[in-house]
């Protein structure tokens, strides 16, 4: 164990058991649901209390998809291996806000910090948000 726990902090332990799905990167979990997509552009929402599955459909580009799901302001973001960034409205139900195709492989998982949006494509690092302006 790399960090053991403080002395003195309570410890709460719950397992949930999910049906078992092939995925290739590690799971979003945001507002109580649990988000993962698999290659070929699966994605899957369960419910994080229950493990009850809330839906599974394609996501839209199949292909691989290396990059950890993200999430932030109400929205998930799928980044494929292809290099579209999938948004969809973070819920029970599927819904896709947006597409968008930077036109380059992306590998690596984006970051959100400070309200933008950080994805890194194999020749490019875009930061995605609003424009401050200089005083």
């Amino acid at each position: 164990m790399c960090c053991p726990p403080r002395v003195g902090l309570p410890i709460r332990a719950e397992t949930v058991t999910f049906p078992i799905v092939n995925i290739s990167m590690s799971l979003q979990v945001y507002r109580g649901q649990v988000y993962m997509i698999k290659d070929g552009g699966i994605v899957s929402c369960l419910e994080a209390a229950s493990g009850r599955l809330l839906y599974r459909t394609r996501l839209g580009p199949r292909g691989a998809y290396f990059a950890s799901p993200v999430a932030g302001d109400g929205k998930i973001y799928a980044a494929s291996c292809s290099g579209v960034v999938t948004v969809l409205a973070a819920g029970d139900t599927f819904q896709v806000l947006a597409g968008n195709d930077l036109r380059e492989p992306i590998f690596a998982t984006p970051a959100i910090a400070a309200g933008k949006l950080y994805i890194r494509t194999q020749q490019r690092l875009y930061a995605f948000g609003p424009i401050n302006p200089k005083p």
